[in-house]
C-alpha cells in the first residue's frame, strides 16, 4: 500500500510535469538563419534569423502557411513594419517539421535603425531559381540584391516538459529499486 507521503510526492511530480508541458503543448517553434551563400560580390554571410510558431494541431495536415513570425532579426534590426510575411512548413509529420521552412517570403521595413532599409525576400528551398533578396534604402535605391540566398539548418527544440517528466519517472524508479 502506498503511503500518504509517497502518494503526495507522485501527485506533486505529475502536477509539476503537466505544468511544464502545458506552456509549449500547442506550439512548435522553428528557427532558421537566412544566409547569403557565394554571392559574386559579397561572398557568404548571414543576413539574419527567423522564428515561426507552428500549431501542433497542424502536424499531419501537409503544407501549412504561417502568416506571422515570432521573431525576425536582419542585420541586428528586430523591429519592423511588416507589409507581407509567409512561411510554408511541411507539417505532414514530426520529421518533416524538423526539416524546417520550405518557403519564406516577406516584405518588411526597419523601424529600429537610422537607415530604414526595406527587405524584400523570397527563399524557396525547392525552387532556388525563384529565390531573391532585395534590400532598399529609405529613398528606394537598391543597396543589395542577390539570388544566392538560402535557409540554414532548422532548430526545432523538443519540449522541456517531456524531459522533466522522464527524469522524474527515472528518479522514482531508482528510489523504488533502492527500497
Amino acid at each position: 500500500m502506498m503511503s500518504i507521503r509517497k502518494f503526495g510526492a507522485v501527485a506533486a511530480l505529475l502536477v509539476a510535469s503537466l505544468g511544464f508541458t502545458s506552456f509549449s503543448a500547442n506550439a512548435v517553434l522553428i528557427t532558421q538563419s537566412i544566409e547569403i551563400v557565394d554571392d559574386p560580390v559579397f561572398g557568404s554571410f548571414t543576413l539574419g534569423e527567423v522564428t515561426v510558431d507552428l500549431d501542433t494541431r497542424d502536424i499531419g495536415t501537409g503544407l501549412v502557411s504561417i502568416f506571422d513570425f515570432v521573431s525576425l532579426n536582419l542585420f541586428d534590426s528586430k523591429e519592423f513594419d511588416v507589409f507581407d510575411f509567409e512561411a510554408v512548413v511541411d507539417a505532414s509529420s514530426i520529421s518533416a517539421v524538423n526539416s524546417g521552412i520550405e518557403l519564406l517570403s516577406f516584405d518588411v521595413t526597419e523601424l529600429d535603425s537610422a537607415d530604414m532599409w526595406t527587405y524584400q525576400v523570397i527563399i524557396d528551398v525547392f525552387s532556388p531559381g525563384d529565390t531573391f533578396v532585395d534590400i532598399f534604402d529609405a529613398n528606394g535605391d537598391i543597396v543589395f540584391l542577390s539570388d544566392a540566398a538560402t535557409l540554414g539548418e532548422a532548430r526545432v527544440p523538443a519540449p522541456a516538459g517531456i524531459a522533466i517528466l522522464t527524469l522524474g519517472l527515472f528518479a522514482m524508479g531508482l528510489r523504488r529499486r533502492k527500497n
